[in-house]
């Protein structure tokens, strides 16, 4: 089945770019804060339903990934399986089935990059990795992964790259009192750590180490799920919950080359994670007691009577009629845990199961 696809025309492209840097300039900045990167007002790429199209292409998407030779890979946990697109949102593969043997998935899997042209795949239910590749039309066991990695600390999930930077704990130490909306953050391929600034996770920053470096605001209803050099891709839901894949280009200028660096110690334990994991368990509970009494997860920790321990708090990422994910911390340290239910959770974490740091 061919999706609907858009791909504006080359010149199209060059028009509405050219329009966006030109929109960019001093008044779009926040006062003393970093420059704002323009976004293209048209996507590079859309797949997907409309509200007017005869079929559905998704199910249910978990995850998408695109990987640097151009293919598009996206989760549909729906349809237990791995869809593949070109370059130009022709889909070319789709692998996996339901099920719990070999080449089967069974839970709301997610996605890992694994080399210019495979992704690992990430089941959760079963806690099995898997690897599909460009060209090949089966899926292939995998013994663990060797790409990307998420971990939490001061009160934030890290998606992204494996390697936790020296300077990213303590980076988001430091901006937990200044961006008190800061729940979510990813480690792009480049080593820029893109932090979410406001509740609705529309506006971004990236940093190179301590210094913020770009600005970024994305489109009502988009939910990212990876930061590339110079384009962010994610899931966008129209007024009926149909989903569809886009991927945004940004105006990065050049010169902006952040080094790796040093690999983070992992922080001591000293009891905090059997403290912060028995406080998440309880909030699972708070949390289904909730739902049984409104049909939904709440955003509002207030709402839960749940009592954490002391210097502890609980700061809720996303709520709906469906699934919720949160982190615990320990505001002395910084020690997070993360918890996803009822949502594909980050790659190697379990789903319900309380993360801890990072390994």
């Amino acid at each position: 089945m061919r999706p609907h696809v858009r791909i504006p025309s080359a010149p199209a492209l060059l028009i509405v770019t050219l329009l966006a840097l030109a929109a960019c300039s001093v008044s779009d900045r926040a006062p003393g804060g970093p420059p704002e990167w323009a976004l293209a007002q048209a996507p590079l790429l859309a797949v997907g339903d409309t509200e007017d199209s005869d079929s559905a292409v998704f199910s249910r998407i978990t995850d998408v990934r695109l990987l640097p030779s151009g293919t598009l890979a996206v989760a549909d946990a729906g349809a237990s399986a791995v869809l593949l697109f070109d370059a130009q949102g022709v889909r070319t593969a789709k692998l996996g089935r339901r099920g719990r043997g070999p080449g089967e998935f069974a839970g709301q899997i997610s996605l890992a990059r694994r080399s210019d042209d495979a992704v690992a795949v990430w089941d959760p239910s079963q806690r099995r990795w898997s690897e599909v590749r460009v060209g090949r039309a089966s899926v292939e066991s995998l013994p663990d992964s060797l790409g990307d990695a998420a971990w939490a600390h001061a009160g934030v999930v890290v998606l992204g790259e494996g390697h936790v930077p020296e300077w990213a704990p303590s980076l988001l130490r430091t901006l937990a009192d200044s961006l008190p909306a800061m729940r979510l953050a990813f480690l792009d391929e480049t080593s820029l750590l893109w932090v979410n600034t406001d509740a609705g996770r529309r506006a971004w920053r990236a940093y190179d180490g301590i210094t913020a470096v770009g600005a970024l605001n994305l489109p009502a209803g988009f939910r990212p799920t990876q930061f590339r050099a110079d384009r962010v891709v994610g899931i966008q839901a129209d007024s009926i919950g149909l989903e569809r894949v886009m991927v945004y280009g940004f105006a990065r200028p050049a010169g902006i080359v952040p080094v790796r660096g040093a690999v983070a110690t992992p922080p001591a334990d000293s009891g905090q994670r059997a403290t912060l994991t028995a406080a998440m368990r309880n909030a699972v509970v708070a949390q289904e007691v909730h739902y049984a009494q409104h049909a939904r997860y709440t955003m509002r920790t207030d709402s839960l009577m749940l009592e954490m321990p002391p210097g502890a708090t609980l700061r809720i990422i996303e709520a709906d009629a469906r699934s919720w994910r949160g982190v615990g911390t320990v505001a002395a340290t910084g020690y997070s845990c993360g918890l996803y239910i009822g949502i594909a959770p980050p790659r190697g974490w379990g789903e319900g199961a309380p993360q801890c740091a990072w390994r």
